[in-house]
């Protein structure tokens, strides 16, 4: 079973191919760190409600509260 944080990494690398934005691209649009995204990214960390919001906003996606 996987947990909440390797589940939001792999969606969030999906989000970013299917939209073809780069980690770089998504940290200069939200302003949040590269080393924080790629963190992320690798399921390293969990992001908090005010960062999930700011990728969202730029990805356009829906926010699916657990």
């Amino acid at each position: 079973m996987e947990n909440e944080i390797t589940t939001f990494a792999q969606r969030l690398k999906e989000c970013l191919e299917t939209k073809h934005v780069s980690a770089a691209e998504l940290a200069r649009n939200t302003g949040i760190s590269k080393s924080l995204i790629s963190h992320y990214m690798s399921g390293h960390a969990k992001p908090k409600a005010d960062k999930l919001l700011l990728i969202s906003e730029k990805l356009i996606i829906i926010i699916q509260v657990v």
